[in-house]
C-alpha cells in the first residue's frame, strides 16, 4: 500500500481511468507497449470485421479505449516530470520526439502538485519532510542523532548546510 492508501502496481497504472497522479518511466514504457499492441490488435480486428461486412464501431470502440488509456498514462508521466497534462498536445504533435522526451526524462524528486514520487524518492532539503522526521523520530534513534547533528550527517545536521551534499546533486 502507498502512503495515501491506494494499492500500487502495474495493473493500476495500465487501467488508470483518470489521469491523476504520477507514473515513472519504466511503468510508462510498459503501458505504452501494452496499449500499442492493443491498438494494433483493434486495427487488425477492424480490418477483419470490415472485410466480412461486420460493424466497424466495435473495432473503433476498442481503439478509442486503447487510445484513452495511453493518453492517461502520458498525462501521468508528464505529471511525474513536473509538467501539466496539457503538454500532451505538444508531445502528440511531435510524436516520436515527444515519446523520446517522456521516456528519457527523470521524474522530479519528492512531492509535486500531482502527488508523491512513485519511486518513493524524497528530497533531503524538503522542510516539511525534515519537520515530520524530527517529530516522529524516537529519542536516541539513528534518525534523532542525524537530525540533531550527532550522526552520519555530521556536526551541521541534516537540516542545515549539509542539504546539498545529501541531495544527490553529484550523481
Amino acid at each position: 500500500m502507498t502512503e495515501n492508501g491506494r494499492r500500487g502496481g502495474f495493473l493500476r497504472d495500465l487501467f488508470a481511468v483518470l489521469p491523476d497522479g504520477r507514473l515513472p518511466r519504466s511503468r510508462y514504457a510498459l503501458c505504452l507497449i501494452v496499449w500499442a499492441a492493443a491498438l494494433a490488435a483493434s486495427a487488425m480486428a477492424a480490418s477483419w470485421l470490415l472485410s466480412r461486412g461486420g460493424p466497424a464501431w466495435a473495432a473503433a470502440g476498442a481503439a478509442a479505449v486503447s487510445g484513452w488509456f495511453a493518453l492517461t498514462a502520458s498525462v501521468r508521466r508528464l505529471h511525474d516530470i513536473g509538467r501539466s497534462g496539457w503538454w500532451v498536445i505538444a508531445a502528440a504533435a511531435l510524436l516520436p520526439l515527444g515519446l523520446l522526451v517522456l521516456l528519457s526524462m527523470e521524474g522530479k524528486p519528492g512531492e509535486n502538485r500531482w502527488g508523491e514520487n512513485p519511486k518513493g524518492l524524497l528530497r533531503i532539503d524538503d522542510e516539511r519532510l525534515l519537520e515530520r522526521l524530527a517529530r516522529e523520530s524516537r529519542p536516541g534513534s539513528a534518525m534523532d542523532e542525524i537530525l540533531s547533528g550527532k550522526g552520519a550527517a555530521g556536526p551541521q545536521g541534516a537540516g542545515s548546510q549539509n542539504q546539498g551534499e545529501c541531495n544527490g546533486k553529484d550523481s
